[in-house]
């Protein structure tokens, strides 16, 4: 699959730098039972979402691919991530072109007027069982992306970044105060696909009411 001339490293500001010494082409393969069975046990991910997900693995790169879709499915771009620690940086984002909003959607309910804002696709994706969600890949809401959540008509927006991110998500939030109808800020005890399957349901139950 060829590769777009883009790239963004999520451990730097959210700008769009030109790739360097990468080749032109990237495999893309189906994930195996032990790759599929690790992503179960680590981020207790059930089989379904990982094949709404669409994750794949690079052989190449030897890192998990996660696909960028916008709000109305179409593939955007993908995220190369590495599911080594000690390998830096852990993740790189491809972009079709500098027009493409940063972000990944994963829309699981169609007629939902209400989504959920968090850092990343494996939490975006734990979520899907229970409502809409928008990775930011980041702490930062592009204005594009505002745009899209605009363009959505969505109407309650629940910002949720990582424990460490309390003051990114309450700027988030006090950014868009009075475009939607209803703002809320949750803190999960740790990061949401880092929760085993009893835990996350337990804080969803607690914190998806519109209040």
């Amino acid at each position: 699959m060829s590769l777009s001339p883009l790239l963004l490293e999520h451990d730097k500001p959210p700008e769009i730098k030109p790739k360097a010494n990468k080749s032109n082409y990237m495999s893309f393969a189906p994930l195996n039972a032990m790759q599929r069975g690790q992503l179960i046990a680590k981020y207790h991910l059930s089989d379904r979402q990982i094949n709404f997900g669409g994750l794949r693995w690079s052989t190449t790169e030897d890192r998990l691919i996660l696909p960028i879709r916008g709000v109305n499915g179409r593939t955007v771009g993908f995220v190369v991530r590495s599911e080594n620690p000690e390998v830096k940086p852990k993740a790189l984002t491809y972009l079709h072109t500098t027009e493409t909003a940063c972000g990944a959607f994963y829309i699981t309910q169609p007629l939902s007027r209400r989504i959920w804002l968090v850092e990343d696709q494996l939490s975006a994706i734990r979520l899907t069982e229970y409502v809409n969600s928008l990775a930011l890949l980041g702490t930062n809401l592009s204005k594009s992306l505002l745009a899209e959540l605009k363009a959505c008509k969505i109407e309650s927006v629940t910002v949720c970044l990582d424990a460490d991110a309390k003051e990114k998500a309450f700027s988030i939030s006090k950014n868009i105060s009075g475009l939607f109808g209803h703002i809320a800020v949750r803190f999960p005890p740790k990061d949401i696909k880092n929760m085993t399957f009893f835990e996350l349901r337990d804080f969803m139950k607690e914190n998806n009411g519109q209040q």
